[in-house]
């Protein structure tokens, strides 16, 4: 036999017979003994088909050539990817159980790989038994999945050549597995500057589909039965890369090679056919040796003219391993016009070899596992892909410390948590060496105590409340007299006793009034109260999102002193003076644009509103949640009783996960709050009810909800692009350029008629919100006759076709809002309504923190229905803590001398 095959199977028998031991092993163990035989089976392939064409060693020599050889073939990418994905994992070391789990659960698509094309390519049998590995698979979507295969099945795989009509982005790709196949669930996005979540569209496929770039698919509709109804389904059944010419300029552009590209070019067209047949990537391609690129080159432009593209990509060559070539690198790897455009500085960049990159991609060129680039979050599997680990683990440290902070809510973070990372002081002096002079003070590690911290983070905290602390020292003199006497004058009417004992003392003592409470307790309406008082003096009213803006002009008055503005156009402006200034879902305010707030506004009083127990700040924001351990009670108001609801069991279950009192899961199932996934899910139990998801991808991901509940919706429709718009969908607006404050980002509305044309769409929409004339004047849109009292009837045209190829997308051609018969946990927040049903799979439970859960069920007035599996919830349940971090607290409390008063 082969030496080498031999080494094949040696590897192969042993990972065999592992999975043979299954039941006795453990999921654990099992995954830890496979993952550790990983790279000696992949090598031992490698050495056996380099072995085909020239002679090697069976030595460390003869695999680091087999390793070279199948790089440089496109054939055996796929095993290059997996052998480069085992080093980042360092499998010759013994891998941690929970991630050996994790590791297998994404290896095992290589293994499939491994095994079809030995079978297939040399009729050598390997992993008999990988379909037998304990995949964790969603039971919920088994029989989805299997008709949906049934599907894929049916239609055989075509080649495209003409040229694309509609480009996309894939977003994401998800394996899915049925009778030991493999098939694929696909995320997709239009390939344009402006494309949005909220548009993103679900296909499947039986084709691996390269998602470096955005492609050309030819897509074929289906259905499927389902819960005793058809649901609509997309299959591709064809694919062609198709990167969009302007990204292919503007990259070329940062380093002044000026082109202007072409889908018409031969060298466009032999590109794109040559990245369809091989799947590789752009970043693969430059990073090939001299000999192999030029090779490469020379197939895909032969007898080609003019050759801008590869001209362009040997000048990126020629910054490999300088200064800014990271930056290169993964925009390449991923080419998103949006991003790329985003990173570009007119003037050369000095510090990033004169490309013309801004200043702030130094810290991600650097040391790109720690920072991001502008604008852009970087995927940590991107970077994995694209970017050598080696040398980097300060970065990681780094990145964990930033994690836990921005994701977490947890500023300082112990030793106990970094036992991975061998000599912590050590990495963090290198992590802080590296840092650009500008981002040193506020972005350097700190190790103190037992704990590592990010410095500016801790800064911005502790300058926030101490600030705080400040406005308690005195209250605002007379306030009791003056407000028992207003009350009198006026016979001013306050909706209960709870409200009216804290406003008789708000401001006695404190110029500060922190007003806490659960959803539902007439938090706004505390606002209004206190505005009604101070009706002669000028407030400035703040919050993250337009529609809490806009619910607070409801409940107050819309005075001419008053002013309304959410905090990113606040903080853009500059600031302002007032008497008082209110900040509403301060839960949701960064430590960041707090310490923004408060340096650029001249007031005399502050009113913080918010509940701590809803869902926080998107980047780091604990300020809210700790203010009230150093704050005294005196300027502290708890609402407790709940108006939204007068479902005494409902009040009952929101408090038992309020306070995590150990109650929920009874309460839950006694009253029949849990549900398993059935078709009562699609039938409406009140006109006023909502769907709410985690996630916008998936099955049972926001978009596909809402298409499989539009098709029951058999009123006048109208096709742009993928989507579909019809008569009576219920919609809500997306932020847009085009409307302002006017159709502000999740204003509610439902189509009413919708006129086609040539080359565009009239729609009518019904808005929850009142113009008059005036309002509208100068607005984007035409105010129609109302035909229900507290709503408006707007109309507008979106035109039907943009030109993909250029670098932007005419607003026009953006339709401004998505339906909505399902919307996100996040955008629910701030809303209210009769009836909510809440779809959790097992897929996002990870994802489902205590705050999220405690938002989804107080969006409820009456009917609540939460549609898990047992396992979901009882996982969930187990796994929910708070987020306020008594720790973070007790460490302030202590360094900086702060009195606790909680």
């Amino acid at each position: 036999m082969d030496l080498f095959l031999e080494k094949i199977l040696i590897t192969d028998k042993v990972i065999c017979d592992n999975i043979d031991k299954k039941d006795v092993l453990g999921i654990e163990l099992l995954s830890q003994n496979i993952v550790a035989q990983l790279r000696n089976f992949v090598e031992a392939i490698a050495r056996f088909l380099c072995r085909q064409e020239k002679d090697i060693a069976d030595n460390q020599k003869g695999t680091t050539a087999a390793i070279s050889y199948i790089k440089s073939k496109d054939k055996y990418i796929f095993l290059n990817r997996f052998h480069k994905c085992l080093q980042v994992s360092a499998s010759h070391s013994t891998v941690e159980p929970d991630v050996a789990i994790r590791l297998m659960y994404r290896y095992w698509d290589y293994l499939y790989d491994c095994k079809k094309f030995l079978k297939q390519e040399y009729n050598i049998d390997v992993l008999r038994n990988l379909d037998d590995f304990p995949l964790e698979q969603d039971e919920t979507l088994k029989e989805y999945y299997e008709k949906i295969s049934i599907q894929i099945n049916k239609r055989s795989i075509i080649q495209i050549t003409e040229s694309p009509t509609n480009r996309y982005y894939i977003q994401k790709k998800k394996v899915f597995r049925v009778n030991g196949e493999k098939y694929y669930e696909v995320t997709l996005s239009e390939a344009d500057n402006k494309a949005s979540k909220f548009d993103n569209i679900i296909a499947f496929t039986k084709i691996d589909i390269p998602i470096f770039y955005a492609i050309h698919p030819r897509l074929e509709d289906s259905k499927i039965h389902i819960l005793n109804r058809d649901m609509p389904i997309r299959i591709i059944v064809g694919f062609k890369v198709s990167i969009r010419p302007c990204e292919f300029d503007n990259f070329f552009k940062i380093f002044d090679h000026r082109t202007r590209v072409s889908t018409s070019d031969n060298e466009y067209k032999a590109l794109m056919s040559y990245l369809t047949q091989t799947k590789l990537s752009l970043t693969e391609l430059i990073e090939l040796d001299d000999d192999d690129f030029a090779k490469i080159r020379e197939k895909v432009c032969k007898e080609l003219k003019t050759t801008h593209i590869f001209d362009g990509l040997s000048i990126c060559r020629q910054f490999y391993n300088k200064p800014g070539y990271n930056v290169l690198i993964y925009l390449l790897y991923k080419l998103r016009n949006v991003v790329i455009r985003d990173q570009y500085n007119y003037e050369p960049n000095d510090r990033l070899s004169n490309l013309r990159l801004k200043y702030k991609c130094i810290g991600f060129d650097t040391m790109p596992f720690a920072f991001e680039l502008s604008n852009h979050f970087t995927n940590l599997g991107d970077l994995f892909e694209c970017i050598n680990l080696a040398g980097r683990e300060h970065e990681l440290l780094g990145r964990l410390i930033k994690n836990n902070t921005e994701i977490r809510a947890k500023l300082y973070t112990p030793e106990s948590e970094l036992s991975k990372f061998k000599d912590i002081d050590s990495l963090i002096s290198k992590y802080n060496s590296l840092l650009y002079y500008k981002h040193k003070e506020e972005g350097s590690l700190k190790h103190e105590n037992g704990f590592v911290y990010i410095n500016g983070y801790e800064k911005n905290t502790i300058r926030i409340i101490q600030q705080l602390n400040m406005l308690t020292s005195s209250g605002l003199g007379g306030y009791a007299e003056s407000f028992e006497q207003w009350q009198k004058e006026t016979g001013y009417k306050i909706d209960s006793s709870e409200k009216e004992t804290a406003l008789q003392k708000l401001f006695s003592y404190s110029k500060v009034a922190l007003i806490y409470g659960p959803a539902g307790t007439g938090k706004s309406t505390m606002v209004k109260h206190i505005s009604n008082f101070f009706s002669n003096r000028t407030k400035i009213y703040l919050t993250n999102t337009h529609s809490a803006k806009e619910n607070l002009k409801r409940c107050v008055n819309m005075a001419e002193n008053n002013s309304f503005s959410t905090i990113k156009n606040y903080i853009s402006k500059g600031g302002a003076e007032c008497d008082i200034l209110f900040i509403d879902e301060c839960s949701t305010v960064s430590n960041v644009d707090m310490v923004n707030i408060l340096e650029k506004t001249q007031f005399k009083l502050l009113v913080l509103v918010g509940d701590i127990y809803q869902i926080e700040s998107i980047r780091f924001g604990n300020w809210f949640a700790i203010a009230r351990s150093y704050i005294p009670s005196k300027a502290i108001c708890e609402l407790t009783y709940v108006h939204r609801s007068t479902d005494e069991v409902l009040k009952e279950l929101w408090e038992s996960v309020r306070k995590l009192d150990g109650r929920m899961a009874d309460l839950l199932d006694a009253h029949h709050y849990s549900v398993s996934l059935d078709e009562s899910i699609f039938n409406r139990s009140s006109n006023d009810e909502i769907i709410l998801c985690l996630n916008y991808d998936g099955l049972y991901g926001i978009n596909n909800i809402n298409k499989f509940l539009q098709d029951s919706n058999n009123s006048k429709s109208v096709k742009m692009g993928m989507e579909i718009y019809k008569v009576n969908d219920r919609i809500i607006f997306k932020d847009n350029e085009r409307f302002g404050d006017l159709l502000y980002n999740n204003l509610k509305g439902t189509i009413i008629n919708i006129e086609e044309e040539k080359s565009s769409v009239k729609f009518y929409i019904e808005v929850e919100k009142v113009f008059n004339e005036l309002d509208v004047e100068n607005a984007n849109f035409k105010l129609e006759t109302p035909r229900n009292k507290g709503k408006s009837i707007v109309s507008f045209y979106v035109n039907k076709f943009s030109n993909r190829d250029d670098d932007d997308k005419d607003y026009l051609s953006i339709v401004p809002f998505q339906i909505a018969y399902a919307v996100s946990i996040h955008k629910a927040q701030g809303l209210e309504y009769d009836s909510v049903k809440i779809l959790i799979t097992d897929e996002v439970e990870e994802l489902i923190s205590h705050n999220i859960f405690y938002t989804a069920i107080t969006r409820a007035k009456n009917n609540l229905k939460i549609y898990w599996t047992e396992k979901s919830q009882r996982h969930i349940l187990e796994e929910m803590h708070s987020m306020y971090n008594k720790q973070d607290a007790s460490i302030i409390a202590k360094k900086y001398n702060l009195k606790m008063y909680t």
